[in-house]
């Protein structure tokens, strides 16, 4: 049974507005392009979950927990018969060299080694379960949901599940015998929502980065809305004004949480492309 869902990570959207509305360094594209890989090899996964699964078995995604004063994050959690399974789920798209315990990708670049990273992972909820005096097995894996990437030289080690391999490790997942209510409400409490990493991100403001509303697909600005219906002058897609509206709310109040959203904010925000009036009703629906 799914408990909860994933959510696309609040970082990500901020970083795919900030890749409209300002110029990011090669860093920030670098960032940004693994966020979006890493969501959608997480989504993926999710895909193998439903399918193969034991439906008695309990799934909770996309979980960032803390132990004291130290944050961590699960990418997905299997409750299945007295044992909780984590997974790190890696979308690696290129090919991988293994070689004296680094992980290197085809420009020789070393990248983090996920064991070490899920070994890091495991240890704090294990911790965590001790401290909430929950008593559970716990198992933890790596797993390589790209199939077209290739891992060479990697040795054999039972932490780490390969495309090929995920399904028969789902499959093979005992079914629940007894109730984990405890555990899942536990989690659901303690799991920290809407979080996000700062040290990560680029700097911005809100006089620095562009405003205005921008094309839901091909992120032009060249846009007119007329009536119901958003134009996009560039790709020739169209949108109705209030899916935009919705877009432009919900983009302004993730990069700038703090701040008080109004009809003049918003109005400013479009660039004046939304009359006040309509921006009013929206936000009064909201």
């Amino acid at each position: 049974m799914l408990i909860k869902e994933r959510n696309e990570p609040i970082n990500l959207k901020i970083m795919t507005a900030l890749n409209t509305r300002m110029s990011l360094s090669k860093e920030h594209q670098r960032y940004y392009h693994n966020l979006k890989s890493g969501y959608e090899g997480e989504c993926l996964f999710d895909q193998y979950v439903k399918e193969y699964v034991p439906l008695s078995c309990d799934i909770l995604n996309d979980l960032q927990l803390k132990i004291y004063t130290t944050d961590f994050q699960i990418d997905a959690l299997i409750i299945h018969d007295q044992t909780i399974s984590i997974y790190e789920i890696k979308n690696y798209q290129t090919d991988i060299t293994y070689h004296h315990n680094n992980f290197i990708t085809k420009s020789g670049t070393i990248i983090t080694n996920p064991l070490g990273q899920l070994n890091r992972t495991e240890t704090a909820l294990r911790n965590w379960l001790k401290l909430n005096r929950l008593t559970y097995e716990v198992e933890a894996y790596v797993c390589f949901i790209n199939p077209e990437a290739m891992i060479y030289g990697a040795p054999y080690h039972p932490n780490i599940i390969y495309a090929c391999q995920l399904s028969r490790h789902l499959k093979n997942l005992n079914p629940n015998t007894s109730k984990a209510e405890q555990l899942m409400k536990t989690l659901m409490e303690n799991h920290i929502a809407d979080f996000r990493s700062g040290k990560d991100l680029p700097d911005y403001q809100k006089e620095t980065i562009k405003k205005g509303v921008a094309c839901r697909y091909c992120h032009s600005f060249e846009t007119k809305i007329k009536d119901r219906t958003t134009y996009c002058l560039t790709c020739g897609q169209t949108e109705s004004t209030q899916e935009t509206m919705n877009r432009q709310i919900a983009e302004f109040q993730v990069l700038f949480p703090e701040e008080l959203l109004d009809t003049a904010v918003l109005h400013d925000w479009c660039k004046k492309q939304v009359s006040k009036q309509r921006l009013y009703r929206q936000l009064a629906k909201a």
